[in-house]
């Protein structure tokens, strides 16, 4: 309910003081003829949702500063999915906030209003990246458009003067790119990337050599859980893939989580027959962290989730069990392995537009034996 009214504030705010946005707007214009007439652009992007989906936008701000190295590039976005951007070459700043929080928007707003921007980015239809670069009086304001019967947000972004419908189905990560015609960038390279500092580099370094692996002749990571809890695979199979692999296989195997997470990956631990070379990293790496971590690993095993993304653009093997989610809007795209279901369903996960999933769908598209994936396991490190 709360979400509601703020949404409502927001859209009324933004219709009654039209006259007032469209006057900073017309005299933010004049104030950047210079910086287009030189090409120094001033460029905010919008990147509101998870992981994974940030992992397939940073080809974005690689060719951006190819094309105009002179620009400034600020990326605005949840704080916990920013991290992964820290050590990024290509972005200027990082402003984080809450696109479903009143304050927080109000907040963000105060600190870039007067900072002149030339463009805005926005990759995903959501209300305040919208009406945002409307208020901040940007005069190119980029945002991608759907179908979906969101009246507010198709609304909302009439506001912005460079759209971009995105269809359903669509190689979401390719759309991405695609919106950058408006910056006259044409034909970029689809290369997904990942930096980290040097304190994350030590940090895993310190790590790894703290940990006894002899005998251990291949590193895997596995990740049990995912935000959206209709992609997770059931524990009792991910305890038989272990088994299997630790029985025909000298690997250590590195479980992969959040703070959260670490109780869960503990008891799941206790259930697996041969406990050796086994190690939980929950809480230990932060997000930042991941990317040099998982590159030192052979193989990633995931459903379909953030980390697994981080792991694909930085090089490591990567197996996902995909589950319902559309593998060809957005997966790795690296030296990776997808595993469906056995039962020829549809998928009913989509980028950009409402799931479809029904509960006995879902059952049916997460029923993927251990068999199946230990199957993958032996193929990808073979």
């Amino acid at each position: 309910m709360k979400f509601y009214f703020t949404n409502l504030f927001l859209i009324i705010t933004t219709y009654v003081f039209t006259p007032l946005f469209y006057l900073n707007l017309l005299l933010n214009k004049i104030r950047s003829r210079k910086k287009f007439s030189s090409k120094k652009y001033n460029i905010l992007i919008f990147q509101t949702p998870r992981i994974g989906d940030m992992v397939c936008v940073t080809p974005v701000f690689r060719e951006i500063k190819k094309k105009y190295p002179d620009a400034k590039v600020t990326v605005l976005g949840d704080k916990h999915t920013l991290r992964i951007l820290n050590a990024n070459p290509y972005i200027n700043k990082i402003i984080t906030y809450n696109p479903f929080s009143f304050l927080s928007f109000f907040k963000a707003w105060a600190v870039l209003l007067g900072t002149n921007f030339t463009h805005s980015i926005n990759f995903f239809p959501s209300l305040s990246p919208n009406i945002m670069p409307f208020w901040l009086g940007i005069p190119r304001r980029i945002c991608v458009t759907t179908k979906e019967p969101k009246i507010s947000i198709n609304i909302l972004s009439l506001f912005n003067n460079c759209r971009l419908l995105y269809k359903k189905g669509e190689y979401a990560p390719r759309h991405h790119l695609k919106m950058l015609k408006f910056l006259d960038i044409n034909e970029p390279n689809e290369r997904r990337e990942i930096f980290w500092t040097d304190e994350s580099a030590k940090k895993v370094d310190g790590y790894f050599k703290s940990l006894d692996l002899s005998g251990h002749e291949k590193l895997a990571g596995i990740s049990l859980n995912c935000d959206k809890k209709f992609r997770e695979w059931p524990k009792e199979k991910f305890i038989k893939l272990v088994d299997m692999i630790k029985r025909n296989n000298k690997t250590a195997m590195f479980f992969i989580g959040g703070t959260k997470d670490k109780k869960e990956i503990e008891e799941t631990i206790l259930k697996i027959s041969d406990k050796r070379g086994l190690f939980n990293t929950a809480g230990i790496f932060e997000i930042g962290d991941l990317g040099y971590f998982l590159k030192k690993l052979d193989v990633f095993i995931s459903v379909d989730t953030g980390p697994l993304y981080i792991a694909d653009a930085i090089g490591t093997k990567t197996i996902d069990i995909i589950g319902p989610s559309d593998s060809d809007t957005q997966s790795p795209t690296g030296k990776s392995i997808i595993v469906r279901n056995r039962h020829n369903e549809k998928s009913c996960s989509y980028i950009m537009y409402k799931s479809d999933c029904s509960k006995e769908q879902l059952e049916k598209l997460m029923d993927i034996s251990s068999e199946e994936v230990f199957k993958a396991y032996e193929n990808i490190v073979s």
